[in-house]
């Protein structure tokens, strides 16, 4: 059996190596967007939980001086104010929808998530090369009637081109699912367009003008 007709691109090492040197910002690419592809196998371990409790006090970066600062009430936190959400700390997503509970009548609370750490909320997802990691849903929001809403807001849409970056959000969106149904929580990715905010927990698609997207308005 001729062994050399099963090498990648038939090469030689020396020749390997070079292709991997002179492509490995292509090959790198290629890994990402691979691991980023939906886990088929939709296998959830029992990984081991820890109780998450909104703490008493939180730290939260603002832009000093800011004109016209004022307190935001559904926030959990005292005093948490609209120089926490510029666009120094905020996407665009965020901004909205923060701005959108602040004005619905609906919303009780809302609790701003951290991004790392223990004492903050994460659920285990799983990628393509079955690795597991961590992700920290941005908002916990209670509604007047008492649900919980776990919130993931991403990069929306300018002049029809997707803003989204995350190539985990599939990914991401199953263990969102799996969590969710497990502890009775509701949940889902929220996206901008056009100044309005679109509602996803079916299925992750690009295209906003997929029926999947929903206005806010229409959920709460």
């Amino acid at each position: 059996m001729d062994k050399n007709k099963y090498k990648l691109l038939n090469l030689n090492l020396r020749e390997y190596y070079e292709f991997i040197i002179n492509n490995s910002n292509i090959l790198k690419k290629d890994f990402i967007e691979f691991s980023g592809q939906r886990f088929e196998k939709l296998i959830f371990l029992e990984n081991k939980e820890e109780e998450f409790q909104i703490h008493l006090e939180e730290h939260y970066r603002f832009v000093p001086y800011e004109n016209y600062v004022r307190d935001i009430e559904s926030n959990v936190y005292k005093g948490y104010n609209t120089s926490m959400i510029t666009d120094d700390f905020r996407t665009t997503s965020e901004r909205l929808f923060e701005k959108y509970c602040e004005k619905n009548g609906n919303v009780k609370y809302v609790y701003k998530n951290g991004d790392s750490g223990q004492q903050y909320l994460s659920i285990v997802y799983r990628t393509k090369f079955d690795k597991q990691r961590l992700f920290y849903p941005d908002y916990v929001v209670q509604l007047e009637d008492g649900s919980i809403w776990l919130i993931e807001t991403k990069g929306g849409e300018s002049r029809g081109q997707s803003k989204n970056i995350d190539i985990q959000i599939e990914n991401k969106l199953e263990a969102f699912k799996y969590f969710a149904n497990k502890h009775g929580y509701n949940f889902g990715f929220i996206r901008g367009k056009n100044d309005e905010l679109y509602f996803n927990n079916n299925e992750y698609v690009d295209d906003m003008n997929d029926f999947r997207w929903l206005l806010l308005e229409e959920i709460w």
